[in-house]
């Protein structure tokens, strides 16, 4: 993940008799790899599973690999990158695992770029937000101490509905559930 700018800022908000605050939402771009087919999706996910989401949070994330040490080898320029960004924690609870080792009803956090904060929204330019109490197939990375991660925000998630999984309006890849069930049979 590459955050290339914060390229644009909008201020929306309600002028009323009340004097509302000003909601400031900021336009978040970055950079992804994008899959050309269902097999890169799959073979580039560390997890694949069908959930729910019951809640959302938003959260500062630091998100980087960032070396702690003062060796101008290990570390140039001796900083240490505190950069945090915006996201949005999905909890989501698992109904189908296809790839990787998470159980059947388990809770798990899924993080999207982007979130409510006070009187700031920030939102990344390719993402479509995920619903509360939808029912998705998630693509997943799964980093160290950190909330699972969507390969990308156009292609990291399926909307699942009556057995058919129903690809983001940017996403030209199709997903077959017959595909992802033969995963773990390989």
């Amino acid at each position: 993940l590459f955050i290339s700018t914060l390229t644009t800022m909008l201020f929306v908000g309600c002028n009323n008799l009340n004097q509302k605050a000003q909601k400031e939402e900021v336009i978040i771009s970055a950079d992804y790899y994008n899959y050309d087919t269902d097999d890169d999706l799959i073979n580039n996910s560390d997890v694949i599973v069908e959930g729910k989401i019951l809640n959302y949070k938003s959260e500062y994330l630091s998100v980087g690999e960032y070396s702690e040490s003062s060796n101008e080898e290990e570390n140039p320029g001796g900083e240490i990158d505190t950069t945090q960004l915006p996201y949005t924690i999905f909890q989501v609870e698992v109904y189908k695992n296809y790839k990787g080792n998470i159980d059947k009803k388990t809770i798990i956090e899924v993080k999207q770029l982007g979130g409510d904060f006070d009187n700031i929204t920030f939102s990344e330019n390719n993402t479509t937000p995920l619903k509360k109490n939808q029912k998705y197939v998630f693509f997943l990375k799964q980093y160290e101490d950190s909330p699972f991660s969507l390969l990308n925000p156009v292609q990291g998630t399926y909307l699942s509905e009556n057995g058919k999984l129903i690809p983001n309006n940017k996403n030209s890849v199709k997903m077959d559930l017959n595909k992802l069930e033969k995963i773990n049979k390989k």
